[in-house]
């Protein structure tokens, strides 16, 4: 038996370091400098959209919008009597969060 756990024990370790090796390569490729560029655009990109979008929602003057983005859709609707915009997200599964914001100005 003590040969069995013995062998057992160096396979258990050769998988733990060809686990170990896989992981290290993964985050060496995720350092380059243009995956770090990449990165960074995508961020800034999904910042545009988002400024974007906030502006039609609470200063172009719309009172309602849509955009599919990535799969999903994300919709909403000015309600001036209610002094709210209703955010309705769908994801690409049919997934659904709603969000409620006021409308008055933002203060901190």
């Amino acid at each position: 038996m003590t040969i069995e756990n013995l062998e057992f024990s160096r396979r258990q370790a050769q998988e733990a370091q060809k686990k170990a090796e896989a992981d290290a390569a993964k985050a060496a490729a995720q350092n380059t400098n243009l995956s770090k560029f990449m990165n960074n655009l995508e961020s800034r990109i999904y910042a545009q959209l988002s400024l974007q979008l906030s502006n039609a929602m609470f200063s172009d003057g719309s009172t309602s919008g849509t955009m599919a983005f990535q799969g999903s859709t994300i919709s909403w609707i000015k309600d001036t009597v209610a002094g709210t915009i209703s955010l309705t997200v769908i994801d690409e599964t049919g997934n659904k969060t709603d969000i409620t914001v006021p409308m008055g100005s933002f203060k901190f």
